[in-house]
């Protein structure tokens, strides 16, 4: 047990290394999937046709509601959450 303990103790710096590259990595396609994807997971909701339904305003309209999904790519920290 002691043999076990001392190894992975002995392994903690490389395993800080290796999450902070995959930390990175995260981070950055966070930061690109903001960018390409900022809003666009809005969907409308209601009890009528969705065929006619492509802006807000066409949605407001008809009674529904704008909302947004759970996972979406609005800001960094839910785009890393959705990325991890």
């Amino acid at each position: 047990m002691r043999l076990v303990v001392n190894a992975l103790l002995a392994s903690l710096p490389s395993m800080t290394n290796v999450l902070l590259v995959c930390s990175l990595f995260i981070l950055i396609f966070s930061i690109m999937g903001v960018s390409f994807f900022k809003g666009t997971f809005y969907h409308c909701v209601g009890e009528f046709s969705m065929d006619d339904i492509i802006t807000k305003q066409d949605c407001l309209d008809k009674g529904g509601q704008w909302r947004n999904t759970n996972a979406h790519f609005d800001d960094v920290m839910s785009a890393m959450l959705n990325l991890f």
